[in-house]
């Protein structure tokens, strides 16, 4: 019990460096369920673009097998690159939150200082430093995810966008607008209902409409890949000041 209410008597004690912490995870949150949400309506995407393959079975020609193979690999291309921006992020969250640690244990030095005195252990120490910005950090996940509830439809619509937008480059960079007439031309001269125009290649709103098909996803590894992060940054921090403080004290004892 009095661990725990040390954790939050030092959360307030220490609330200016903690309020850029808390800003700094709900940050995180933010661009990590945008990026696995748009990574999933890419897949989605993609899914559904292979269903409508299977509807022209024996209908291609070497144009329109050239237009689909390019549509096929920008949508996996599109794919790894937001699962790329997303480790991204983890990394430089990792390498935040190990200077964060490093930064904030030095300005506690006095504090750890009175523990060590106390005969608290390192682990001790270095445990409710811990805890203490893994209750920032849910409070920011929380923060996120009713930000999620009030505006995730409108954000996961417009997700679309840049999906369509990056897909479209990816389509243009492999084949000529001449083909993909050609193809296009091809493929629904044999009356393929439910598309018309490019809208065979070019990602539309999912079936069942924008927000059936764009919730923010991605919330539980958010939660769990951020906590792991954040230990992992500040643990090795923490502990490396933590052992060097009581080897300092040590000495001059």
């Amino acid at each position: 019990m009095r661990f725990l209410e040390r954790t939050l008597s030092a959360i307030g004690y220490h609330r200016r460096a903690y309020v850029g912490e808390f800003i700094g995870a709900m940050l995180f949150c933010i661009l990590s369920i945008i990026l696995l949400t748009s990574q999933s309506i890419s897949h989605m995407l993609r899914q559904e673009f292979l269903n409508r393959l299977n509807q022209l079975a024996g209908q291609t020609n070497s144009a329109s097998t050239t237009v689909l193979t390019a549509v096929k690999n920008g949508y996996l291309t599109l794919n790894q690159q937001y699962q790329l921006a997303w480790w991204g992020l983890i990394g430089a969250t990792l390498l935040l939150s190990f200077g964060f640690a490093l930064w904030f244990s030095r300005r506690r030095a006095q504090e750890t200082e009175a523990y060590l005195l106390l005969g608290k252990s390192t682990w001790a120490i270095g445990g409710q430093y811990l805890l203490e910005s893994l209750l920032i950090f849910v409070l920011a996940f929380m923060a996120t995810s009713v930000l999620g509830l009030l505006v995730g439809s409108l954000v996961g619509a417009h997700l679309l966008d840049p999906i369509r937008t990056a897909l479209g480059r990816a389509i243009s960079s492999k084949v000529t607008a001449g083909n993909l007439k050609q193809a296009v031309t091809h493929l629904f001269q044999h009356q393929l209902t439910g598309f018309s125009g490019e809208g065979l290649f070019v990602p539309g709103p999912p079936p069942g409409g924008l927000n059936q098909g764009t919730q923010l996803a991605g919330g539980f590894t958010t939660l769990l890949a951020g906590g792991l992060t954040l230990v992992g940054g500040q643990a090795l921090a923490l502990w490396g000041q933590l052992w060097y403080q009581k080897r300092q004290l040590v000495h001059h004892q």
